[in-house]
């Protein structure tokens, strides 16, 4: 199973609860709470709903393929708006590896997927993501 970006968060998001409660960390000073803590929810059903698709799309036609990257990534682009998150570069590199393993990992070529589509590998969501 491909590791959901929203698995580090939650854990980066513990350790500074458990630094908080060791006097260790200021509240004040928790940027992963503050920066991802409204965001993980929301990800997460972003991501099963995702991951759930992926079940059907091993056979299915470029365009039904396509058609569940827009809706994940578009689903980020609100999460990212609404919970203000500022995706940073580390994150899109974090979020779209997460896209193209669990693409891989449902038996998606990628390679030739973007191919077929005269774009990079790297490119499947930039049509739709604002992150």
């Amino acid at each position: 199973m491909t590791i959901r970006p929203t698995d580090r968060w939650r854990k980066r998001i513990e350790t500074e609860a458990q630094q908080i409660a060791a006097g260790e960390l200021a509240a004040s000073e928790a940027y992963y709470a503050a920066r991802y803590g409204d965001a993980v929810t929301p990800a997460e059903e972003a991501f099963r709903v995702f991951e759930e698709e992926l079940k059907t799309l091993a056979t299915a036609s470029d365009d039904h393929v396509f058609a569940a990257v827009e809706r994940v990534a578009v689903a980020l682009n609100t999460i990212d708006a609404e919970c203000g998150v500022g995706f940073d570069t580390l994150d899109r590199e974090d979020l779209c590896d997460y896209i193209d393993a669990s693409l891989s990992g449902a038996g998606i070529d990628v390679d030739a997927l973007a191919a077929r589509r005269g774009i990079g590998r790297a490119e499947i969501t930039d049509e739709w993501r604002d992150w």
